[in-house]
């Protein structure tokens, strides 16, 4: 055990399931703060905010192995949080500040690769234009050359391969009908990351043929819609940009288990 990586077994399986990087792709992955769980330990829902992002390219000799420790690091930064980091809110004029609940930190990671080359290109794009605007606007220079840095890895998390679809189901029990729905439609069932409240399909739209794709893309969409009309709430969501909690490490109090699926 490393941190808030209970389980390295099902972290490695994951890992090694996810496809391989090219040159130009990176894995991307994130310490986040997800601000709906400070409602019971604070009184208030907080913003989900970014502690930690962290990329992983594709040239590398062994992209996999390097993915392995920054998720351990991450993990092991994750138990401390809590002491290391404070949640800042505005109250009555005054800056207050919370502790981190534990169960607010998450490891998360998109299964969906980044595009770093694409990302440089618009960070450079981004680069040009901040300069020019702090030397419009110098009183501001500090705030704009301040953000520069933080532009590359985020435009590794905008500019993605979608190679997955995450069906998010909210409820436990509808999980066997779902599959039964992706099973119908794609000829077998898809990976998936167990949650608190239900799991996470992890669905390789990318290797869909013409007729699997057509299938998809028209009856998935009418099947989640047809389960909001009768349950009057979301309970099934089609994701296609999305990070998933990394299987192993505990997430709002609960170790994600990893599921590898069948092949068609």
């Amino acid at each position: 055990m490393i941190g808030n990586l209970i389980c390295e077994d099902e972290m490695e399986k994951f890992v090694d399931w996810l496809p391989d990087l090219s040159e130009d792709e990176v894995y991307v992955v994130l310490l986040l703060v997800r601000g709906k769980e400070f409602r019971e330990k604070h009184g208030f829902k907080g913003k989900d905010r970014c502690l930690k992002l962290e990329i992983v390219p594709g040239y590398l000799s062994d992209p996999k192995h390097r993915l392995k420790q920054v998720i351990k690091r991450l993990a092991l930064i994750a138990s401390h949080a809590h002491e290391l980091y404070d949640y800042e809110k505005v109250e009555n004029g005054k800056i207050i500040r919370y502790k981190f609940p534990k169960e607010a930190i998450a490891v998360m990671i998109s299964p969906n690769p980044g595009r770093w080359i694409r990302a440089t290109v618009e960070a450079i794009s981004d680069f040009v234009q901040s300069m020019y605007q702090a030397f419009q606007a110098r009183e501001r220079e500090f705030e704009i050359v301040r953000r520069m840095d933080l532009r590359f890895k985020a435009y590794c998390m905008k500019y993605k391969h979608t190679l997955f679809h995450q069906i998010d189901v909210d409820k436990k029990w509808l999980i066997p009908r779902v599959e039964r729905k992706i099973e119908e439609i794609l000829g077998c069932i898809p990976a998936k990351v167990t949650t608190p409240n239900g799991c996470h399909f992890l669905v390789k739209v990318a290797d869909f043929d013409k007729e699997t794709a057509k299938r998809w893309f028209s009856e998935m969409p009418k099947f989640v819609n047809e389960l909001q009309k009768e349950y009057g709430e979301k309970v099934v969501e089609i994701k296609k940009d999305f990070q998933e909690p990394v299987p192993g490490v505990l997430y709002r109090g609960f170790v994600p288990k990893f599921e590898i699926g069948e092949k068609v």
